[in-house]
């Protein structure tokens, strides 16, 4: 999960849970088109942790070269959101950093072992109040990201106990539950085989395969008891050159494919292609790819 900002601006817009993609574009640019450096994506390797436990975080930062990309300062958010403010995240994570936790496009982070007071079911302080969990039953630690000029959000889930559940539930929540693990791409295929290089203005089928849908269980509140249920996938493109159907760019994944209708520009430069898989856990994979474009 991530939530993102550009300099500058008021307030922090939201753009939230898996289908969180990309900073806002410009007035009139498709959401699809990398026209400048933009922050696509953050994955959390494990996709979710306990309190405590360390995660390695991937920056998919697009059209920057690699110098910016490796200058990406990191810092945990350790502000819970005050109830009046509307945002996802305090306003004092996005305006206080602090000191880096960690500087690079790759970095590995120690999640807080009070995340789930701070941002869970557990007691927190005075003048705030615990945090509800999202549809899938969880809670989510923000890690601040800032690359090129952009401020974003990675949103680690993590993993805490079950509130309002009686004993007995709660102890087969701890049994039965199984921490998400990202779901995973594959290669990129145009119309379906190995990429290669293609025609000015021609028509394709950009296709990756997609895996990782798991099943688990979550609380129902309502009724007092664990309900079994299954991951959603969806996945989002993006490209620095041609065009991509508008009704195709962030598409349903479930059956083991993502893929989207593509018209290559005229021709004669290369055009990167990126490919951004979540599943309604917030796991997170990514894949980019190069494609000739002849003249």
């Amino acid at each position: 999960m991530m939530v993102k900002k550009r300099f500058p601006m008021s307030r922090l817009p939201l753009l939230l849970a898996f289908a969180a993609t990309a900073c806002a574009p410009e007035v009139g640019e498709p959401a699809w088109l990398v026209a400048r450096p933009r922050i696509l994506a953050v994955k959390s390797v494990p996709a979710e942790v306990r309190p405590g436990d360390a995660v390695t975080l991937d920056l998919l930062l697009a059209g920057a070269p690699p110098h910016v990309a490796a200058q990406s300062q990191w810092s945990v958010c350790k502000t819970a959101k005050p109830p009046i403010e509307d945002n996802v995240v305090a306003r004092a994570c996005v305006d206080e950093p602090g000191t880096p936790a960690a500087v690079g496009p790759s970095v590995s982070i120690a999640m807080p072992a009070d995340a789930c007071r701070v941002f869970g079911p557990d007691p927190p302080g005075p003048g705030l109040r615990a945090r509800d969990p999202d549809v899938t039953g969880g809670y989510y630690q923000p890690v601040r990201v800032q690359a090129a000029g952009e401020v974003a959000f990675a949103m680690v889930r993590v993993f805490c106990n079950l509130p309002q559940a009686s004993r007995a539930v709660a102890q087969a929540y701890r049994e039965q539950y199984r921490l998400n693990q990202a779901p995973v791409l594959g290669p990129l295929l145009i119309d379906g085989a190995a990429a290669r290089a293609v025609p000015g203005g021609s028509l394709h089928r950009l296709s990756v395969p997609a895996a990782g849908r798991e099943g688990y269980v979550r609380f129902d509140a309502l009724a007092g008891a664990l309900q079994p249920a299954v991951e959603s996938l969806r996945a989002t493109w993006f490209v620095t050159g041609g065009s991509l159907e508008d009704d195709d760019d962030d598409n349903d994944a479930n059956q083991g494919q993502a893929d989207v209708r593509w018209t290559a520009p005229a021709g004669g430069a290369p055009v990167e292609i990126f490919v951004v898989l979540r599943d309604s856990r917030s796991g997170v994979d990514f894949r980019t790819a190069v494609v000739d474009v002849l003249p």
